[in-house]
């Protein structure tokens, strides 16, 4: 199945995700009732159960919590970018994303670096993948 075509892409309650993304803009949940945030987009919020959630920009840092470098895979949408890094990603404002990491150096990634959201174009889509930050090993200068 192709990103475009994916549900989480059309499901209502994650579209003030996907218009953020579209704009550049990492955006996360935030719920009306008790105040948490939230990250990946749910009908309701996980904390206290309401259904009260608007979207609210974040900065687009964090760090690196934890990454796996794919090598080998069987035959997927992602096999002609391989090597790839998977990651999560805690955001400097706390909730955690399950991401890309781009880096010319797989092999300079470190938990707890630095890093920072940036947007690419796939299948139709705008996806927030990560990159280490400007001025730490394996970013750029």
């Amino acid at each position: 199945m192709s990103l475009s075509n994916a549900e989480s892409l059309s499901a209502a309650y994650a579209a003030g995700f996907w218009e953020a993304a579209e704009r550049g803009v990492l955006a996360i949940q935030h719920c009306e009732t008790c105040g948490e945030d939230q990250l990946y987009p749910r009908r309701r919020c996980v904390t206290c159960g309401a259904a009260d959630l608007t979207y609210r920009p974040v900065s687009g840092l964090g760090s690196l919590y934890s990454f796996s470098t794919v090598l080998a895979n069987a035959p997927s949408d992602f096999i002609d970018e391989m090597p790839y890094t998977l990651a999560i990603v805690e955001l400097d404002e706390g909730p955690r994303l399950l991401t890309r990491i781009d880096s010319d150096d797989p092999a300079a990634l470190r938990c707890d670096m630095p890093v920072q959201c940036v947007f690419r174009e796939r299948d139709g889509a705008t996806l927030p993948y990560f990159v280490p930050a400007a001025g730490t090993d394996g970013g750029p200068a």
